[in-house]
Order: structure tokens, then C-alpha cells, then sequence
């Protein structure tokens, strides 16, 4: 059964009975209404927080001194030595 479907079959209950079943299943009817409700803001919220996540991805921080050559080979001009740049093993 969906959330629609439990909603609907609540408020059919709901109105054909005129007892405390009636006003159980019309209670009901109004939480799983609010549930669904929730659920659609839920969705749209992760949505949004998802895309501003992507959006919002840092760059990792590249030292001005490394170079990489078209081979592939990377180099930190500060004494042309790698291991003298504190940020080349983070690029």
C-alpha cells in the first residue's frame, strides 16, 4: 500500500463511521497527510543541499611556484625541489 493509497482508505473509513474507529482513521488520515508533506520538502531540500554542495566543492589549493610540464612530471620552483613545497603532495 503507498502513503496515497493508506490516506485515501483513512478518509474513506473516516467518513463511513460515525464511532471513535472514525475519528482514529480521520487522525490518522491528517499525520500521514503531514508525513507525505514532509516527505515532499525533504526531497526538495536534498535536492537544493546537494546541488549547493556540488557548487561549493572546494578547488584544492595549488602552490603559484609547482609547475607540471606536459609530461606529467610535476615541479615546485622554490629551489626546484617537491619536497620544499609544503602544497605539492596536496596537488
Amino acid at each position: 500500500m503507498t502513503l496515497e493509497e493508506a490516506i485515501k482508505h483513512c478518509e474513506a473509513v473516516a467518513n463511513a463511521k460515525c464511532d471513535s474507529c472514525g475519528a482514529e482513521h480521520r487522525q490518522l488520515a491528517k499525520w500521514l497527510e503531514e508525513l507525505r508533506l514532509y516527505r515532499e520538502v525533504y526531497k526538495k531540500l536534498k535536492t537544493v543541499s546537494d546541488e549547493m554542495e556540488r557548487i561549493n566543492e572546494p578547488e584544492p589549493y595549488k602552490c603559484p611556484d609547482c609547475i607540471e610540464f606536459p609530461c606529467g612530471r610535476k615541479e615546485c620552483d622554490k629551489n626546484h625541489e617537491a619536497k620544499a613545497c609544503k602544497y605539492f603532495e596536496l596537488w
